[in-house]
């Protein structure tokens, strides 16, 4: 028996018919007949504006005097019908869809009430398969959305019904992520297929800045498990915006279209999306396409999940060099690969290929695929990389641009990638300190220069400079003055390399920097002046007990006359870029920094602190808003 709901039955319905005491399962189902309709929202590509789904939607339940579909399947499943409202309302739409959806790329997105998962006696998955059958509809042109709000979906007889629809195309979505936690499970076994952010966390996501940390970490989370992103309940162009700049694939809500009882009232894209943002999106896909990516992946053609066997052994013919087939659904969305070593004791068996070719063995293909990890060709070789590294014994990973797929990495041209990557950033190295060098800090800030003001966080720029290094190099000798450059190196990757995000480079010599994201200014400015007072005591005990007393010692300057300079110390410039700032240009920020690196020698703490901000039109010069000379 399903277990039952608080009873909701004597809530006030506001003028609609109520839900009668005596009411049956049977009675209100044939009265749900006759009231509750489907309607469908769009689900669409940020970048293109393409319509890759639709959401099926309940309408009419104010008629049977419920508050909201909740309510609803509160009530059927209190009189245990829920099974049979599922059948209803899948019904309903599968035959609508069917009729009308011309595009053959476009998926149906049904929800499943979780608790209709629970009855041994009536599988209400299987019956949503039969009705697709019976339209002629393939099972890879729907995704079964099963919500957080629900907790069925860890029991055992249920985790096989995913798993058993799974392997016949069917994909699932994690509907209203963040509400719970009913879904983690199935997501970190690779079950999901997408997750569907809930509205919660995107209704005005620019006014809140955890709003914006928790999506972008959502979107970084998924993608590393090769799984697409859906925002839902997106309302404004502004909200938009930023689910598609922090990484969201797909979105749904007012701003693209209100839900529509006429299915063939949607069209296939949506043009004020595609436009929204259009420079930006030929960027990126100008870089992807341009990128080492695109350099590294075979644009092979893939085979069609219905394809016969021999179409397999014909695309190894045809690529002998390839070790791995790509397989894709109707819609070019990968499913996996098919491994040459797996086909072998078929291909040199006597019988093996006629009985790959057998009629009777329609599904032979379908039994060779094997998962693969799959990235958007704009996402970064780094992102590239962690994807790979996150599944241990890939074969390769799919790339695919708005899902679909384009070509295919191989293990090989990955590691090869990780390889160079590695031998880079060993090139690149400060040889003293270990530390990445001029070029990884150039590209550091150039990141954190290049990335959208509207998402981005506060930013933090610091350079660091030693007071009077070359008197105290050409004085105590190279070796003091090495060590010196060793233990600054360490005292700010244990201060400031160990916060989230943190980067620290060294340029050379006694210069070194370090870019920080989303971390509070009090708590930086804090963790800098402790950072150097311990440099200056530990920099104190290089000194004889007379040089520490008087507080100097005599040295050749520049220009070889003998001057007394201060004890060793290190000063530091901080530059703040806002929450929300637009950045200065490169040339601009370099000025800024000449000019606070001499403020903060002339300083007793040795720390300028600048707060700036940039028009966002770009016209204006680097703006000062506030400074902090501590």
């Amino acid at each position: 028996m399903l277990p039952r709901p608080v009873d909701r039955r004597d809530i006030p319905t506001g003028g609609r018919t109520p839900i009668r005491t005596g009411d049956g399962g049977a009675d209100l189902l044939e009265r749900a007949k006759a009231a509750l309709l489907c309607a469908f929202q769009p689900i669409v590509d940020v970048h293109n504006g393409v319509v890759y789904g639709v959401e099926a939607l309940v309408r009419g339940y104010e008629a049977l005097g419920c508050e909201d579909p909740l309510e609803l399947f509160d009530r059927f499943v209190y009189l245990e019908s829920v099974v049979a409202l599922e059948e209803l309302l899948h019904r309903r739409a599968i035959e609508s869809f069917a009729a009308h959806a011309s595009d053959e790329e476009v998926r149906l997105f049904l929800n499943i009430d979780g608790r209709a998962l629970l009855d041994k006696r009536r599988d209400v998955l299987e019956r949503t398969i039969e009705i697709l059958a019976s339209t002629g509809l393939a099972p890879s042109r729907v995704c079964i959305e099963l919500s957080e709000r629900s907790e069925q979906y860890a029991a055992k007889h249920v985790e096989a019904r995913l798993q058993s629809l799974r392997s016949r195309g069917v994909r699932f979505a994690a509907d209203d992520f963040g509400l719970g936690h009913a879904e983690l499970k199935l997501l970190f076994d690779g079950a999901i297929d997408f997750v569907k952010v809930d509205k919660y966390f995107v209704k005005n996501i620019g006014e809140s800045e955890r709003q914006k940390v928790f999506l972008s970490s959502v979107c970084r989370f998924a993608h590393l498990l090769g799984v697409r992103v859906i925002a839902e309940g997106v309302e404004t162009e502004a909200d938009f915006e930023i689910c598609r700049d922090l990484g969201c694939d797909l979105v749904q809500g007012w701003f693209v279209a209100t839900p529509q009882t006429d299915i063939k009232a949607i069209p296939s894209a949506y043009p004020h999306i595609a436009e929204t943002g259009m420079k930006l999106r030929r960027l990126r896909t100008q870089a992807g396409r341009e990128g080492p990516i695109a350099a590294a992946m075979i644009s092979n053609e893939p085979v069609h999940e219905t394809d016969p066997m021999e179409s397999v052994f014909e695309h190894f013919r045809l690529y002998p060099e390839m070790d791995h087939c790509a397989v894709v659904d109707a819609a070019r969305e990968p499913l996996g690969l098919i491994s040459q070593l797996s086909l072998r004791p078929f291909a040199y068996n006597r019988y093996g290929r006629d009985l790959l070719r057998n009629e009777g063995q329609q599904r032979s293909l379908a039994r060779f695929i094997r998962p693969c990890p799959s990235v958007d060709i704009q996402r970064t070789a780094g992102e590239v990389l962690d994807v790979f590294m996150a599944h241990p014994g890939a074969r390769g990973v799919i790339v695919t641009e708005a899902g679909k797929y384009v070509g295919l990495l191989t293990a090989e041209a990955l590691l090869a990638m990780v390889n160079e990557r590695r031998l880079t950033e060993a090139l690149d190295r400060n040889p003293l300190t270990r530390l990445p060098g001029n070029n990884a800090v150039a590209g550091r800030i150039q990141e954190v220069l290049t990335e959208t003001g509207a998402i981005q966080p506060t930013r933090h720029i610091c350079y660091f400079d030693f007071d009077h290094f070359k008197p105290f190099n050409d004085y105590k000798g190279f070796r003091l003055g090495d060590r010196v450059i060793v233990l600054f190196a360490e005292a700010v990757q244990r201060h400031i390399g160990a916060l989230p995000g943190a980067f620290v480079g060294h340029l050379g010599g006694d210069d070194f920097v370090c870019a920080l994201t989303d971390h509070d200014s009090d708590s930086l400015r804090r963790l800098l002046r402790l950072l150097l007072a311990e440099f200056s005591d530990t920099v104190a005990g290089l000194y004889d007990e007379a040089e520490r007393a008087q507080g100097w010692i005599e040295s050749d300057d520049r220009f070889g006359t003998v001057r007394r300079f201060p004890l060793l110390r290190c000063s530091v410039a901080v530059v703040e870029l806002p929450t929300g700032a637009a950045s200065p240009a490169s040339v601009t920020l370099d000025a800024t920094f000449a000019r606070l690196k001499a403020t903060a020698k002339a300083n007793t703490s040795g720390i300028a602190w600048e707060r700036v901000s940039h028009s966002a039109t770009g016209g204006n010069p680097c703006r000062r808003e506030n400074s902090v000379y501590d």
